[in-house]
């Protein structure tokens, strides 16, 4: 998450970095490399799901009423503080907006991954009853077809840069073959070696699109780009071999989506990156890198501490209303479970 927040940093309509700095400046590359370590955020996030919740049977459908209400309530609460503010005009429209960012195209990410979540069960299903070999065989056509061809060979069977269900499900995939099946035998200086170099190798290629191609290089910093895939899943393997354990990261990181939410929304964004953070002060100065820094820890730290005080008013709201719906609507705590049957 830490990742995502920077790469909303160097965006054209949050942080500008990407928009205004010219291959004339110093930190022109600064924000292209730092842009190819931090693609790799999401992707693993994604991995993430898939190690841990391949052996699930069904999942939750609260869970994702519980998202969805969450993305509206911090809608609804940053808009309105917007219009109090006079940062914007109220309207119907604008409202609807708001409380539905999905349906103008942003929160592109909860979309997708709610599908991938209401999938589960029928992935499992499937990816449980794979030998080991036949689920490599699997990888690699997936891989193959949805992250080596859209990356390389023209005419590409998707044409989202893995911002699509595509790659969250091979994302998925491969997080459970690597709770099933792989053992990491690498060491830690080995697999992170192998990220810093696929960063590195995205970077190259980032540059030669643009300044030798003369082309957009979306393509490169695709979610589905081959060399952000492999990066994604040595990150995560060389945490594999950290043994951490703490109460207090676990407690902290059960608020990473709470901060995508608070973070990337429209109300803030002027107010955040422009006037809070004043970043354009920064984008031609020697200071970059430490503003960029500090920048994303500020934000995460801000942004945690808010959703800490939306659970708080949530869990003492919920004790009242949730036994309700418990009650009256009880298809809403049910689960959906996959097939007893086995897969022929």
């Amino acid at each position: 998450m830490l990742m995502i927040v920077g790469l909303h940093y160097f965006n054209g309509d949050m942080g500008g970095a990407l928009s205004q700095l010219t291959q004339t400046d110093y930190n022109y590359y600064v924000t292209y490399f730092f842009e190819s370590m931090f693609i790799v955020g999401v992707n693993t996030f994604v991995l993430i799901t898939g190690y841990f919740q391949i052996n699930k049977k069904c999942v939750q459908i609260n869970k994702v009423i519980e998202l969805l209400f969450i993305m509206t309530f911090y809608g609804l609460f940053f808009y309105s503080i917007a219009l109090i503010l006079g940062w914007q005009s109220f309207s119907i429209v604008g409202t609807i907006k708001a409380a539905f960012p999905i349906l103008i195209g942003l929160k592109w990410f909860i979309k997708v991954f709610i599908i991938l979540y209401l999938l589960i069960p029928f992935l499992n299903a499937g990816l449980n009853q794979l030998t080991k070999k036949i689920y490599q065989t699997f990888l690699v056509i997936m891989l193959f077809f949805f992250s080596f061809y859209p990356s390389f060979l023209p005419n590409s069977p998707v044409t989202d840069n893995g911002y699509g269900i595509i790659t969250f499900v091979l994302m998925y995939a491969i997080g459970g073959y690597l709770k099933k099946f792989y053992e990491p035998n690498g060491t830690k200086s080995i697999y992170f070696s192998g990220y810093i170099l696929c960063a590195t190798i995205t970077f190259a290629f980032s540059l030669f699109v643009v300044l030798v191609l003369g082309r957009d290089n979306s393509q490169v910093w695709g979610y589905n780009f081959i060399f952000n895939v492999f990066g994604s899943v040595l990150l995560f393997l060389f945490f594999s071999k950290l043994n951490i354990k703490s109460k207090k990261i676990n407690y902290v990181a059960s608020f990473v989506l709470g901060v995508y939410f608070i973070h990337t929304d429209p109300a803030l964004n002027d107010f955040v990156y422009g006037g809070l953070l004043q970043t354009q002060n920064y984008w031609f100065s020697q200071w970059f890198i430490v503003h960029v820094l500090l920048s994303i820890l500020f934000v995460y730290a801000a942004s945690t501490i808010i959703d800490i005080a939306r659970k708080w008013l949530f869990d003492r709201v919920g004790k009242v209303v949730i036994p309700f719906f418990k009650k009256h609507i009880p298809v809403l705590w049910g689960e959906v479970p996959i097939s007893q049957r086995q897969v022929p």
